[in-house]
């Protein structure tokens, strides 16, 4: 679901053709279709600045697949530090991240 705070994200991907053409947003999905969305996607990425319980996270790593978390203490306690950890503040290291990950060689490597 959209969280709180990201305001002023959603002024921008409203009005950015280029921005929706990369990032879906989708609320209220039903189980069976974010399970088909874990199954399918490369990775999972949680850039939040505060979270509940981390369920999210949660789930990427019960699909078997690579998370990147922020260092909020919800989501390193409820991942017990099994995904790679970033300052939700730092951009320059989530782009990094992203663009290594979007490598199937390099991917296949942090997935091993």
């Amino acid at each position: 679901m959209v969280g709180w705070g990201v305001e002023d994200f959603l002024i921008k991907y409203n009005s950015s053709k280029s921005l929706k053409k990369y990032i879906h947003i989708m609320d209220h999905v039903s189980d069976s279709v974010l399970d088909n969305l874990y199954k399918n996607c490369l990775f999972t990425v949680f850039p939040s600045f505060a979270e509940g319980w981390g369920l999210g996270a949660v789930e990427s790593l019960l699909h078997k697949k690579i998370c990147i978390i922020s260092t909020c203490p919800a989501l390193r306690e409820a991942t017990q530090s099994l995904c790679h950890q970033l300052d939700p503040t730092d951009t320059c290291a989530w782009v990094e991240m992203i663009l290594k990950l979007l490598n199937s060689e390099e991917r296949k490597r942090y997935e091993g």
